[in-house]
């Protein structure tokens, strides 16, 4: 998040550049500043990059220099600046048009001055603006704020326009502290990883969509308020999960040795609303990673009950109401080492099917019988229907919830948090 190429025009000796090509491009959004002067510039391409050159590596050749301009173009480049008298006769023109043909914003530097004189204040104003818009966003995505229209007044001063932002993304690497540890990455690899999936995202919503987005990073997370089209609320979120599901896949073949998972949050009319959808984003990615896995994408409303479980947070209440329900499973999973609970859970998700169930587990359907006439008669029970249906559903889920989030007594044989696929008929019964 720093400033815009037409922004930029207004800082040190950058008022007196001349725009040569790309005007349509001035909003594309600089976050670093970077001088290219050596022949093959691939490895070092970045979106919202602002490049200063003289063309002296490829100053004999009119085909590089045009080759030059569209790298940069398709990286996501912010803009190229030109030193063109140094070791050109003026801008090339093929040039100009290859830049204009791709929008890329593309400036004639003025003769006085070097590039430190443009480096340095520019990046002055693009850290200063990165500062206070990641307070800002902060403070707008929690909530901290009591006025809607002085906050939203705030945000067009930072030259963001909220109105078409109505949903939130959380682009976070899976289990990245133990990530680190595992492949004893150095800070510098650390940084560079966190820096590649902040590309990762920038390119692929510049490539999805005309609008300007927001991205902010947060230690290994970045969040995203897209600019969405449609107006109905599903459109918008099916759009953002779409999106999501584009950066997971980008980043995963990117990064390629650590997954990448995306939460969702619910879309909202009116973008004072956002910090309900940070939350529920949050939520997603926290419950979702842990109930089913990493290297997906969580939306806050297809959570089901782990949605209701989230917010009730009633974590000891909830404990003592499944254990309770549950106890005579739990019991005698704990004495013989089976998995009945497991096996009850697995069994109301296929709709009290035994083929299904059979499936899920990968085991015999003859065991899934033999499974279940045992918890029938431990339940004193026939058939699972009505209220006992119901508490039995909450019960299992509430388990699970529990586990997966580090809140229950964790490590019995046979709750649901532990259940693994077996293989054969001749599974422990």
């Amino acid at each position: 998040m720093g400033i815009t190429v037409r922004e930029a025009l207004n800082i040190g000796i950058l008022r007196q550049a001349r725009v040569l090509a790309g005007a349509r491009g001035l909003g594309r959004v600089i976050e670093h500043v970077d001088v290219i002067e050596m022949p093959d510039i691939r490895k070092w391409l970045r979106p919202n990059i602002f490049y200063l050159t003289s063309f002296y590596a490829v100053k004999d050749d009119p085909a590089a220099q045009v080759e030059l301009v569209r790298l940069i173009a398709d990286s996501g480049g912010a803009g190229l600046a030109v030193d063109a008298h140094s070791f050109l006769q003026g801008v090339p023109e093929e040039v100009v048009r290859t830049a204009e043909a791709h929008g890329l914003p593309l400036l004639e530097l003025p003769d006085e001055g070097g590039y430190v004189d443009i480096i340095t204040p520019l990046l002055e104003v693009v850290l200063s603006q990165r500062h206070l818009k990641n307070e800002f966003l902060g403070d707008f995505l929690l909530g901290n704020f009591r006025s809607p229209d002085a906050m939203l007044h705030r945000a067009r001063l930072l030259g963001w326009p909220m109105g078409d932002k109505r949903i939130v993304l959380i682009v976070d690497l899976d289990g990245f502290e133990d990530y680190v540890v595992r492949t004893h990455k150095t800070e510098n690899e650390v940084q560079q990883v966190k820096r590649w999936l902040e590309t990762v995202v920038t390119g692929v919503l510049q490539a999805e969509s005309a609008g300007e987005h927001i991205a902010l990073e947060r230690s290994d997370s970045i969040i995203v308020l897209p600019s969405c089209c449609g107006s109905g609320t599903e459109e918008v979120e099916e759009t953002a999960s779409d999106l999501a599901d584009k950066i997971r896949r980008r980043a995963e073949e990117v990064l390629k040795d650590i997954t990448v998972s995306v939460g969702v949050g619910t879309a909202y009319s009116d973008p004072v609303d956002l910090w309900r959808s940070f939350q529920e984003a949050s939520t997603a990615l926290a419950v979702g990673y842990r109930i089913f896995g990493p290297g997906r994408v969580y939306r806050y409303r297809d959570l089901g009950v782990y949605q209701f479980l989230a917010e009730l947070g009633a974590d000891a209440k909830l404990q003592e109401l499944s254990v309770r329900i549950l106890r005579p499973l739990l019991d005698y999973d704990r004495t013989h080492g089976t998995e009945l609970v497991a096996t009850l859970e697995a069994y109301l998700d296929s709709g009290q099917d035994m083929t299904r169930t059979a499936r899920l587990l990968y085991i015999h359907r003859s065991s899934v019988k033999y499974r279940m006439a045992k918890i029938k008669k431990l339940l004193r029970t026939e058939d699972f229907t009505g209220d006992q249906l119901g508490a039995l559903l909450l019960a299992t889920k509430g388990l699970r919830y529990l586990a997966a989030v580090g809140r229950s007594d964790g490590g019995r044989p046979g709750t649901p948090a532990s259940r693994a696929p077996t293989s054969g008929s001749g599974d422990r019964r």
